[in-house]
């Protein structure tokens, strides 16, 4: 009975572990996003879509066009925040 309660206290410790492991991934998975689409920069900066787009015509903010869609570059964007 000793050796089973030893065995799941160790399989209880290793789970736990794994679970900070899989959180602390997930955190630097969200930190490295590179690219932000143009309603997460409009929800970021309080503006409408259209604000924004006005953005992109007078050159205060640089995009990039994939498939169609805008792209913003989320350090380029964190500037524009921190400037205003």
């Amino acid at each position: 009975m000793d050796i089973l309660s030893l065995l799941i206290e160790q399989f209880d410790e290793i789970n736990s572990k794994l679970d900070l492991i899989l959180e602390q991934r997930n955190d630097s998975k969200e930190k490295k996003k590179e690219w932000l689409s143009s309603n997460e920069v409009a929800e970021l900066l309080g503006i409408s879509r259209s604000t924004l787009w006005r953005y992109c015509k007078e050159q205060k903010l640089e995009h990039h066009r994939i498939n169609r869609r805008l792209y913003f570059n989320a350090r380029e964007v964190n500037q524009l925040i921190q400037n205003s």
